[in-house]
């Protein structure tokens, strides 16, 4: 087992995949912010990694999230700025679901998936597609893992029709 990740129960965590899920809260809670006026989401972005409520945490895993405190702000940003972009592809993939219909959490899950694996291509899309369902069963019900799986898979088949460049370029500008 790696230093990174530290195993509790039959579980193994990787720093990775923590980073993401912190994205995917700072995602939801600036959304939830647009949308209500009087949060301060300035303080509820606050993430001290030593007061990280998860105990099976190791102090070296901490250090780490700590060290990629800048990556999640940039992240969240970037995604942000092409949010708009990303949330049309959603639609034209989920036509029955509204994105006002969309569970919030799916919606940022999603939107991580297509960042990281279509637009900057951090990693293989096949492997963003396969983080975006173990995020979903992080934060929500089977059904939400299997909407989430059916729009980004849909996608992914559909992927050499859609313009990523163009979501790129709004990158670049930003």
């Amino acid at each position: 087992m790696s230093p990174t990740s530290p195993s509790f129960g039959s579980k193994t965590l990787d720093n990775r995949h923590v980073v993401r899920q912190i994205i995917v809260q700072n995602l939801y809670t600036r959304d939830f912010a647009d949308n209500h006026k009087e949060f301060d989401i300035q303080k509820e972005l606050e993430i001290d990694p030593d007061k990280l409520d998860l105990e099976y945490i190791s102090s070296k895993l901490k250090k780490r999230i700590d060290k990629s405190m800048e990556y999640i702000k940039d992240v969240t940003s970037q995604i942000e700025s092409i949010s708009a972009e990303l949330d049309q592809i959603v639609s034209e993939y989920a036509p029955e679901w509204p994105l006002n219909q969309i569970n919030r959490l799916d919606l940022q899950i999603m939107r991580l998936a297509l960042y990281e694996g279509f637009v900057v291509t951090q990693i293989p899309e096949k492997v963003a597609i396969d983080e975006a369902i173990e995020l979903a069963k992080d934060f929500g019900l089977e059904n939400n893992v299997k909407f989430v799986s059916g729009v980004l898979g849909k996608i992914f088949s559909f992927k050499d029709t859609i313009n990523w460049n163009i979501i790129k370029e709004k990158l670049t500008t930003n």
